[in-house]
């Protein structure tokens, strides 16, 4: 045993010494300031970049032979921009085989390493060259890479796009050709022109091919938390359960790719998830196979989701290449903010030129349903058709346009037209956007015939004067595009019926600026007559009206549209509204208006006067109800009402004719069909052809009236006294002879008591 021992102690003896003898080779032979004047030579000549270091290459003995280096840095090609700079690096060299004046790298430990990568517009890296490492001076075979407090910027030049990776941390395995192990990195990531600022933390397994050609991961996994895609909060994670390359990645495959993203947009909350089970490509193309994603969006009273799915897509063979087609891509969708909403779906075959960087899905087809409380959900159904494409090179290509300015561009982004048919309605979109996000661009709106009243619940809402309910009510802003979004548009509908009333033609310009909606000037072609006005959508929801009509013929708009008001006419009128977010039903401001041409309908005040005229000689009080269809012809009306809270003030009303002026004001409330109104009658002279030609005994008189009870047919109250007596009134015969209410008996079974 005791041999045992001594013959053990011999051999580490002489592998200990054997050791120091190399080492003290190593450390005799070793020159620094030659091997930098070497190594700068050789990039100099090989690769026409500028090597820089600042001092010699020192040799470190401890732990293990490595050369080390302070900071050096290299130049892009032909030029002297920085490529790549290190604060400090050490590479660990192999002492065996027996060294010569070649040092062969066996890693590499790198501290404040900053390395920019480009990619040219015309696909190649400004690394390429670099790869060529024949007759360099230093063997490369690297067994362990590590990198501490590095930062990469990626740039590329055909999208210029640059995305930067900061506070970079990488330890591999062994990089030499046929070996493999597991690669970890962390760091941030951020994006210019974005608000992307993002931890990663990638984690694979890798196998590197007999030639650095091709290469193969394993359990990938990618985790990302921060700010992504306009995601505030954001939690990511993408894994893989294989990627391959080949060639130097013109060929390779990925298997079951899956891939989750969730976050706050807003006041929303972002969910969305992806699978991709196969992806090859080649020279020829991509080839993906059973795509499906989803993105749900959520909030208090939100609840939208989105899928779409492509069973596959590959090369088109028969045109030579550079054509991809895929079975029809499918998009369903269903969004819904309180009980108000849409679903429906889409579908298309998908072709992709990839080499121009285009993408078109024609010709849609699908369907929509409009869900809304007022809707007739039976005709809220639409058939879909047109056609959509994306520029994808182009929308990467370029920055979006500054705010303000013009979005129409010679490539755009992204576009398109689609079509709804509602039964024999039609509406007719083009799309043409500059940016997809933010939204940027310019659209149109055409519609030939578009009746809404076939798409409403029934006449039954309409004429009752209801609005939706409450639930139905909804902020605005929830539909708009996110901040930043610039869209402008025209819109023009040719045949419109809403509500009973017809507009023959409406037109308006549209813009949409970071979720504030301008609709405006828009005119619209109204019952023979014009109006202009401008709209605005805040981005709470609120309303702003301001309008100017001229020689709208009121009675028939009034007709059709079930209104009520007591005047009709020809109409030119001024209004300046507003609606509070949620419920635009009840708008608050003011409607200027002036009829000429007017009457008022319901009230014939020259019958109501003859009736009065002996309760006018007694100063009494008195009333009647009108008969239906009464009427009083007027030359010209005008007058203010006030809107607020569903309810009307008439202010500084005037209204005239031969023989009579009428001034005052009061209430009224179209929802409840009524008015409460003070006026003050001033009587002239009734010419021998007038309705009031047997009134000249009332001539210069000024009466006091009330109309008080419904729109169409007020009680008409003379009310001389104060306060107002109680009287009785009974209704008007019909006939020439003037029927006077007088304080009718007690008994009097069939009059009618009119209250003050």
């Amino acid at each position: 045993m005791s041999s045992f021992i001594r013959a053990l102690g011999f051999l580490s003896g002489g592998v200990v010494t054997t050791f120091a003898a190399m080492i003290l080779v190593l450390w005799a032979g070793f020159d620094g300031r030659k091997l930098r004047t070497d190594l700068v030579e050789h990039v100099r000549t090989h690769y026409q970049r500028t090597l820089r270091l600042d001092g010699p290459v020192r040799l470190s003995i401890w732990p293990r032979p490595a050369l080390v280096t302070g900071r050096m840095s290299l130049s892009e090609p032909g030029r002297e921009d920085v490529f790549a700079a290190v604060q400090s690096a050490r590479f660990p060299i192999a002492l065996w085989p027996p060294l010569g004046d070649q040092h062969s790298i066996v890693g590499a430990n790198l501290e404040g390493l900053e390395l920019r990568l480009r990619r040219q517009a015309a696909g190649d890296w400004n690394f390429k060259d670099l790869l060529d490492t024949t007759d360099a001076p230093l063997g490369w075979g690297l067994e362990r890479v590590r990198v501490a407090r590095g930062r990469i910027v990626l740039r590329d030049d055909a999208s210029k796009r640059q995305i930067e990776f900061g506070d970079l941390r990488l330890l591999t395995d062994s990089l030499l050709p046929g070996t493999g192990g597991r690669i970890n990195a962390s760091g941030q990531v951020f994006e210019e022109g974005s608000a992307t600022q993002a931890q990663l933390q990638i984690s694979a397994g890798y196998q590197i091919g007999a030639a650095l050609s091709e290469a193969r991961s394993t359990a990938v996994s990618l985790r990302i938390t921060g700010q992504v895609l306009g995601l505030e909060g954001a939690e990511g994670l993408l894994s893989l359960d294989s990627l391959a390359w080949q060639a130097q990645g013109d060929t390779g495959d990925l298997a079951n790719a899956r891939g989750s993203l969730r976050g706050a947009l807003g006041t929303r909350s972002a969910d969305f998830r992806m699978a991709l089970p196969k992806l090859s490509w080649s020279t020829a193309g991509p080839t993906l196979e059973r795509l499906e994603g989803t993105l749900a969006l959520r909030a208090a009273r939100e609840d939208s989701q989105y899928t779409v799915k492509l069973a596959r897509l590959a090369p088109w063979v028969s045109t030579g290449g550079g054509l991809l087609r895929g079975e029809p891509l499918q998009l369903e969708w269903r969004s819904r903010v309180a009980d108000i909403g849409n679903q429906g779906r889409l579908q298309a075959p998908l072709t992709i030129e990839y080499q121009q960087g285009r993408a078109r899905l024609a010709p849609l087809s699908g369907e929509l349903m409009l869900i809304h409380p007022a809707l007739n959900q039976a005709n809220a159904r639409a058939e879909l058709g047109g056609e959509a494409y994306w520029n994808y090179d182009a929308a990467l290509a370029a920055p979006p346009p500054a705010k303000g300015s013009k979005t129409a561009v010679a490539v755009p982004a992204a576009g398109g037209q689609l079509e709804a048919r509602f039964g024999e309605d039609r509406i007719a979109l083009q799309t043409q956007f500059a940016s997809l996000s933010p939204l940027i661009g310019s659209f149109s709106l055409d519609s030939a015939r578009l009746d809404m009243d076939r798409l409403l619940a029934g006449t039954a809402a309409r004429a009752s004067g209801t609005t939706a309910p409450a639930a139905a009510q909804t902020d605005a802003a929830a539909w708009l595009p996110a901040k930043g979004s610039v869209l402008d548009g025209k819109l023009r509908l040719r045949e419109l019926r809403l509500r009973g009333l017809r507009i023959d033609e409406l037109q308006s310009t549209a813009k949409l600026a970071d979720s504030r909606l301008e609709l405006g000037p828009h005119t619209v072609s109204l019952y023979g007559g014009q109006l202009a006005g401008n709209a605005v959508v805040q981005p709470d929801g609120k309303l702003q009206w301001r309008a100017a009509a001229k020689d709208v013929q009121l009675a028939p708009l009034l007709a059709d549209g079930d209104g009520a008001f007591p005047l009709e006419g020809l109409l030119s009128l001024q209004a300046d509204l507003s609606a509070a977010a949620g419920d635009w039903s009840q708008p608050a401001g003011n409607l200027r208006f002036s009829l000429k041409e007017a009457a008022w309908r319901g009230v014939d005040m020259a019958q109501s006067l003859r009736e009065f005229r002996d309760d006018v000689k007694e100063k009494r009080d008195a009333a009647r109800t009108p008969l239906v269809g009464e009427r009083t012809v007027l030359m010209q009306a005008q007058g203010v009402v006030n809107l607020q809270g569903g309810r009307g003030k008439l202010q500084g009303f005037s209204a005239s004719n031969p023989w009579l002026n009428l001034s005052g004001g009061g209430e009224l409330s179209p929802a409840d069909d009524t008015l409460d109104l003070n006026l003050r009658a001033s009587i002239g002279s009734p010419g021998p052809r007038s309705s009031a030609h047997d009134l000249g005994e009332l001539r210069g008189k000024v009466l006091p009236l009330q109309l008080k009870g419904r729109i169409e047919q007020p009680d008409v109250r003379l009310t001389l006294s104060t306060p107002p007596a109680r009287v009785v009134t009974r209704p008007a015969s019909v006939g020439s002879a003037p029927v006077v209410a007088r304080p009718a008996p007690p008994v009097a079974a069939p009059a009618v008591e009119a209250k003050p």
